[in-house]
């Protein structure tokens, strides 16, 4: 079974810095080493508070619409 991929192909840096870009076109191997980041990230510094913030402030807002939606009278 032969599976061809097409498309682009990117590496980025810790910052978002584009390292290498292959176009669609290109039929090939490349290889990159991507730098590790020396900045910690905010699990890191926050520990288990940045996913449980974020998670509250996903059920809230999504709570706030809901209760939004609830409220609208229904249009005939």
């Amino acid at each position: 079974m032969l599976v061809e991929l097409s498309g682009t192909s990117a590496a980025f840096d810790a910052r978002g810095r584009p390292l290498a870009w292959i176009g669609p076109d290109y039929r090939g191997v490349f290889v990159i080493d991507v730098p590790l980041s020396r900045e910690p990230t905010p699990y890191v510094r926050f520990g288990e508070w940045a996913p449980i913030a974020a998670a509250a402030v996903l059920l809230a807002t999504g709570g706030v619409c809901t209760a939004r939606r609830l409220r609208r009278p229904a249009r005939y």
